[in-house]
């Protein structure tokens, strides 16, 4: 590693750190929060210091935030979950109010869809998760510092006046339609966060039940004009083993038991969620 480049990237950090600190004491029930399998009280000593630093000094990278484009450190040896919080429950659901208003809206929803089909692009993590021959592809509604992207809400009005009246996690998640090519199969991963809750809603569907996604050991039918909701932080896999395209309308809102003193602050500034990552030079 140049050494100039550490040492612009240590103060950097320190300057991180000593944020965290700040925030912490600002609203102490972020102390409660996890990063990377520890307590941010945990980050915010010392000790937690040198082991950002010495990651640093290592190049030790989270090998999936770099299919994003993201240099974060991996501070501590952690299985999948970046974010995550001790009162979150992980749940599958198939009715609430978004639910009811997401399958009685189908005849707006899906012409919207099909309209920006050719739109779709090639999702960041499909050459990595999907086999050799898929194709994992998506139109995405927000940008990821969570801005509107102005043309799909333009061209999809309907869906757009939905989501645009959730408590969505666009700080830590997305919202997007999301295609799957035929015999296309995403292999088993997990979110790395479970401070989203996501929801599923089938748009185009291919007959014949060869359309399904596990999560943990539930095995999901996707079914067109019905949803449900779910944590990806639970290990989940994908496969569209038809001839024909898979199309759902994703999207991600705040979880269930996150207190809400968290998440008032992370809308109203969403620093903290930046610690670790290295800026690029």
């Amino acid at each position: 590693m140049n050494t100039i480049k550490a040492k612009m990237n240590d103060e950097e950090l320190i300057n991180q750190h000593s944020n965290l600190n700040k925030s912490i004491k600002l609203e102490p029930s972020l102390g409660s929060l996890i990063f990377q399998g520890r307590p941010l009280n945990d980050h915010a000593t010392k000790e937690g210091l040198q082991k950002l630093l010495e990651a640093n000094k290592k190049g030790n990278y989270d090998p999936i935030s770099l299919n994003h484009g993201i240099k974060r450190l991996q501070i501590y040896p952690f299985k999948d979950l970046v974010w995550g919080h001790p009162n979150i429950i992980h749940k599958i659901n198939f009715e609430d109010e978004i639910i009811n208003t997401l399958e009685s809206s189908s005849n707006e929803i899906k012409p919207e869809a099909m309209a920006v089909i050719n739109d779709l692009k090639k999702f960041p993590d499909s050459d990595t998760l999907t086999n050799p021959d898929g194709l994992w592809s998506y139109f995405p509604f927000y940008n990821k510092d969570g801005s509107p992207i102005k043309f799909a809400h333009e061209v999809c009005p309907i869906i757009s006046k939905i989501i645009s009246k959730l408590d969505l996690n666009c700080v830590m998640g997305f919202a997007f339609l999301s295609a799957l090519s035929k015999k296309t199969k995403i292999q088993a991963h997990c979110g790395s966060t479970s401070l989203r809750k996501r929801y599923h809603y089938g748009i185009t569907v291919p007959d014949g039940r060869k359309c399904k996604i596990r999560i943990g050991n539930k095995s999901i039918f996707w079914e067109e004009n019905k949803a449900f909701s779910f944590y990806d932080a639970v290990e989940h896999e994908v496969d569209n083993d038809s001839d024909e395209l898979r199309l759902l309308l994703i999207f991600d809102v705040w979880s269930d038991g996150i207190p809400v003193s968290i998440k008032e602050y992370l809308k109203k500034d969403s620093t903290i969620l930046k610690y670790g990552i290295v800026p690029s030079q």
